[in-house]
């Protein structure tokens, strides 16, 4: 029996009765998916920054999360400083 790749269009002779692709399309989608990926994050304006501080300020929070708070608030106190430099 004969299918065709839905992958490539080649025609390939499946070993399993739900094989859709052929060997080398899988190990192609397999490196693919093992690669790295690059996330882009797009430009954050100062407002929004200031916005995200003050949701995530320690003072809000219950004292269980005083830490994480305080992380997330220094990078986000960072990345403001980080566009503000860039404005001016």
């Amino acid at each position: 029996m004969s299918r065709t790749c839905q992958s490539c269009s080649k025609p390939f002779r499946p070993e399993f009765a739900t094989m859709r692709i052929c060997w080398p399309c899988w190990r192609r989608l397999r490196a693919e998916e093992a690669k790295p990926r690059t996330i882009v994050i797009s430009p954050v304006d100062a407002e929004l920054l200031k916005l995200a501080v003050s949701l995530c300020h320690p003072d809000r929070h219950p004292a269980e999360r005083h830490d994480l708070c305080n992380r997330v608030t220094a990078a986000l106190l960072e990345a403001l400083k980080a566009v503000r430099s860039q404005a001016a």
